[in-house]
């Protein structure tokens, strides 16, 4: 793993790096026979290095040793320790300076920078195994600095001089300048799979973020705000960095972008940032590692940070000098909990934030993008958005989802899948709690007209059942799908000039295009409008007040369908995946497979306090309700 950004803070977070595996007895480092000077090509000659963009082969987990450069002996020397700050050992134990060490993915080798003399005095970088045996020259770009291994450990990129660099680890061919170009290149490093380079380009005034192929071409620009001089790659494939960006009011000091500048979001602050840049200690807990600096003092040391230390801190280091550029083996330790998002629709952000606010809250990596992607990212498990009652996506990826391993938990919608739940309201009981409400209201009897415009929702039955129950409701007119829902204005109005005695009209959808053509173009007088259903969100709320402004006597009825589900769903496979079982006896629904969430009621009697407090008509079971609700008892 790499670094991670310096922040001067009160506390001052001087690096997050990453760790290694093996615990091999030490010996004494050697420093092995130079090999000649090789010679750099271009990106227009034949680059000899070629990098796999598949994800390498899932080994038996190993432990996070930890390397790290520290002034402690005098000068700087690389050092290794076990994950609980145990074992520390010199391994490069030379009079120059040896710092910025980095790990391979595998924890068996690791390359760092040093100006130790040589044939040819200058900074260059070397690799040496995990114990420090087998220590070598492997660049001979003077200045060469910020070494960063590719993902199946076959080659490294670095910088030199302003350009970036990549070159085979075993010495076979020559290195490559994948920018060569007259602006100043920095910090290069490698995606987690193999695919981008990302680097920062500009002076020390004045730095953005770019990403690069691995051959140099399709240089695609990041940032534009000329802050950004470090950045780093999260572990699902996104851009660790501050804030970038002119023409967006800042929302983020620690955030993360995808490599094309889109999805900005808050990585936020210390303890969150174990899902990025996950580190494992010696009983299997997830935490962050980092080099920190109190009270401005110029000496860092090593600390994990979680929940389960004293103050949140452990250190683990405690020499009174510099400890810093900590990092550890990208492939170490067990693999971090995903739960993706698939379906993502701007219509529905409400529904994608609280989701988000799961994950938050567990501190959990929460990719979104195509079930297929998601399928390829190794999630653990998806929670599938819908729209009007329909998964936003079909049944052919869903299955493949499954066919994975992947439990997939649908939004406010219903499919007869196994390994497929859906977190929904009880539609059956949305739609008659409405009906029974205009019912009653007129006394059981009256002039009547429904709108059932998305029959995914299965209301049309639930429809047909309760009106029988009031056999003097007459039904004079109803509309479905097969007709054009955003007509449902001119209609309204059109079905009131013609049938003027109409009490209430029930909805399921397209609720102000209703309203309004009831009170701007039926020309019913005020004391005559039928009962209606409004829509139970913050805008069908605020509708419903500017209408009792005009028409104090107007009466409505709101149905949340809760944002809710997804946070709901996020605790869903949160707990599945932690290996609590699904109570039985929960499951509901056409197909027994869902599990429901409650919706709330407004009417006249509580309007003005759900406005004042809930206008969103959001419902929130905690985590513990969800575990007591929906799951056996352990």
């Amino acid at each position: 793993m790499k670094r991670i950004l310096k922040k001067t803070l009160m506390i001052l977070v001087v690096l997050f790096f990453v760790l290694v595996g093996c615990s091999a007895p030490t010996p004494e480092p050697q420093l092995m026979q130079e090999t000649a000077v090789a010679e750099t090509v271009s990106v227009t000659e034949t680059a000899a290095v070629e990098i796999t963009t598949i994800p390498t082969e899932t080994t038996e987990p190993f432990a996070c040793t930890i390397a790290f450069d520290s002034d402690r002996d005098g000068n700087k020397e690389i050092y290794r320790m076990d994950p609980d700050g145990s074992n520390q050992v010199n391994l490069t134990n030379d009079p120059a300076d040896d710092f910025d060490p980095v790990w391979s993915p595998d924890g068996s080798q690791i390359a760092f920078v040093s100006n130790r003399e040589n044939e040819t005095p200058g900074q260059f970088i070397y690799v040496m195994n995990a114990d420090g045996s087998e220590l070598h020259q492997l660049t001979y770009e003077n200045g060469s600095e910020f070494p960063d291994w590719s993902h199946d450990g076959s080659a490294l990129t670095y910088t030199s001089n302003g350009d970036i660099y990549v070159i085979n680890v075993d010495g076979s061919g020559q290195s490559v300048n994948l920018t060569n170009s007259p602006e100043k290149e920095h910090r290069s490093s490698w995606s987690p799979d193999g695919s981008l380079i990302l680097f920062t380009m500009g002076d020390d005034q004045n730095q953005n973020i770019y990403v690069i192929d691995p051959d140099g071409s399709n240089k695609t620009q990041v940032t534009d705000n000329g802050r950004n001089h470090e950045a780093k790659w999260t572990i699902d494939g996104r851009i660790f960095t501050g804030w970038g960006w002119v023409e967006q009011e800042q929302f983020c000091n620690n955030c993360v972008v995808n490599p094309d500048g889109s999805d900005i979001r808050d990585a936020g602050g210390k303890g969150m940032l174990k899902r990025y840049f996950p580190f494992w200690t010696v009983d299997s807990e997830h935490v962050e590692c980092a080099s920190l600096a109190f009270n401005d003092s110029p000496k860092a040391d090593i600390y994990l940070i979680g929940k389960m230390f004293p103050d949140g801190l452990k250190k683990l280091t405690n020499s009174d000098a510099n400890e810093q550029n900590v990092d550890w083996p990208a492939n170490c330790g067990e693999d971090p909990m995903m739960i993706g998002y698939a379906g993502d629709d701007p219509s529905t952000q409400s529904r994608r934030n609280s989701f988000q606010r799961g994950c938050d809250e567990q501190a959990l990596l929460c990719p979104s993008g195509s079930i297929a992607d998601l399928v390829a990212h190794g999630v653990d498990a998806i929670v599938l958005n819908s729209l009007n009652g329909i998964p936003m996506e079909n049944t052919v990826p869903i299955q493949s989802a499954v066919d994975a391993g992947i439990p997939v938990f649908l939004l406010d919608a219903e499919l007869d899948m196994e390994g497929v739940y859906s977190v929904t309201i009880d539609q059956a009981k949305w739609a008659r709690t409405g009906l029974e409400w205009m019912f009653e209201k007129m006394g059981g009897e009256g002039q009547f007209a429904y709108f059932d415009l998305y029959p995914a929702y299965g209301h049309f039955n639930v429809i047909n059942e309760t009106i029988s129950k009031y056999p003097e409701i007459t039904v004079v007119d109803h509309q479905d799908a097969k007709d054009d829902p955003w007509a449902s204005k001119p209609i309204t109005a059109d079905l009131l000039k013609s049938n003027p005695e109409i009490v209430a009209i029930w909805t399921n959808g397209f609720y102000e295009d209703i309203l309004q053509g009831v009170a701007d173009e039926s020309g019913v007088p005020m004391d005559k409008w039928p009962l209606l259903m409004c829509e139970g969100s913050m805008s069908g709320m605020s509708n419903w007040r500017d209408i009792l402004q005009r028409n104090p006597n107007f009466e409505c009825m709101a149905l949340g369908r809760p944002s809710g589900v997804a946070y709901n769903a996020f605790y869903a496979a949160y707990y599945l995946l932690n290996g609590e079982q699904i109570d039985p006896s929960a499951l509901a629904g056409n197909y027994g497979r869902s599990l429901y969430v409650d919706f709330l009621v407004v009417t006249s009697e509580n309007r003005q306090d759900v406005f004042d407090n809930n206008p969103n008509l959001d419902q929130f079971m905690s985590p513990e309700e969800i575990l007591e609700k929906w799951f056996l008892e352990q």
